[in-house]
C-alpha cells in the first residue's frame, strides 16, 4: 500500500487502509482503518472530484468504478489521506 497526496507529498492516512485489486476493472474493494461512517471521494490526478460517497467503514466496502475511464485515480478520505489506484 502506498499513500500519495494530491500534490505528490506523502500524507498521513486517517481513514483509509487498503484497496484491492489494483489495478481494477469494475469494482474496488476498500478496507478502512477506522470504523463508522466515512465520506470518501474519487478524484483524478488534477484533483477534480469525480464521485462522492458515504460508506460504512466497519467492513470491507465495494465501490463501483465501472463508469470511470481507464487511468490513474485517487481514493480520498477528505482528511488529507489518499490511495492511488489504476482503472483498466
Amino acid at each position: 500500500m502506498v499513500a500519495f497526496g494530491i500534490l505528490g507529498v506523502e500524507d498521513q492516512i486517517t481513514a483509509l487502509g487498503s484497496i484491492s485489486p489494483n489495478p481494477c476493472m469494475d469494482f474496488l474493494d476498500v478496507r478502512f482503518v477506522q470504523g463508522g461512517r466515512q465520506a470518501v471521494q474519487i478524484c483524478d490526478l488534477q484533483g477534480k472530484v469525480l464521485k462522492r460517497m458515504a460508506v460504512l467503514g466497519d467492513e470491507l466496502c465495494r465501490i463501483d468504478v465501472s463508469v470511470l475511464s481507464s487511468g490513474v485515480y485517487l481514493l480520498c478520505d477528505g482528511k488529507g489521506g489518499a490511495l492511488k489506484f489504476v482503472k483498466q
